[in-house]
């Protein structure tokens, strides 16, 4: 039977052109029964892939090289895991918290059997016997429900107004109020082919962020 890692392929669907991620996923599915060691080394591989994705989209600089555990404790805290209009009371918060201390816990878990049983962490003794493949797709299942949670919780709730590396489709509402700031009258029949939002996109995106940054300024205020 093939092993699929469903949610991590809707992650690579979201993550259009992030070639690593679905590189690293496409090696778990296929060591799954040919090399279970090595979806230890690739599990956390791939987590640690996402967590830095998410970061460098909002902008979030990490001093030195973090371990995994930190990583992932750094872009939980940068997350939402709920809509605005979900009840924010103290219990609902301890639980959801609850929830994402048991992603660190699961993490802290696939670093430690990777350091001791996986492909190429720190090199094994030659006769050393390993875990078997029902092992790797436990963690690797593990891997693909963190990733699962953490990128749809990126694309789905909103940054909190802060703009890192940027998608021209993931601000529709945005692209609108910038396109009506603009004079039709101004624009010359070429540059009418094309939105302006999406002209100035392509053409200056440091300027394309600092609009998205006002309008979604104005309206938080």
């Amino acid at each position: 039977m093939v092993f699929i890692l469903q949610a991590s392929r809707q992650v690579s669907e979201m993550a259009a052109g992030a070639v690593h991620i679905k590189a690293q996923i496409q090696a778990i599915e296929t060591a799954i029964e040919q090399s279970p060691a090595f979806v230890f080394d690739l599990s956390k591989s791939l987590i640690d892939t996402v967590c830095k994705t998410i970061l460098e989209d909002r902008g979030v600089k990490l001093p030195g090289k973090p371990e995994s555990p930190t990583l992932l404790r750094e872009t939980l805290k940068v997350l939402k895991m709920h809509h605005d209009d979900v009840d924010q009371t103290e219990k609902t918060y301890e639980s959801l918290k609850k929830t994402a201390n048991g992603l660190q816990t699961a993490m802290t878990g696939i670093c430690e059997l990777r350091n001791a049983h996986g492909l190429i962490g720190h090199g094994r003794d030659g006769y050393a016997p390993s875990l078997e493949s029902i092992q790797a797709q436990f963690v690797a299942s593990t891997a693909d429900t963190i990733i699962h949670i953490l990128y749809r919780s990126h694309k789905g709730y909103g940054n909190g107004g802060a703009v890192g590396r940027i998608f021209y489709q993931d601000y529709d509402g945005e692209n609108a109020q910038i396109d009506e700031s603009y004079d039709d009258d101004a624009l010359t029949e070429f540059v009418k082919q094309f939105r302006p939002s999406e002209v100035l996109f392509n053409m200056d995106k440091d300027a394309y962020k600092a609009a998205i940054e006002d309008i979604r300024n104005e309206d938080q205020a």
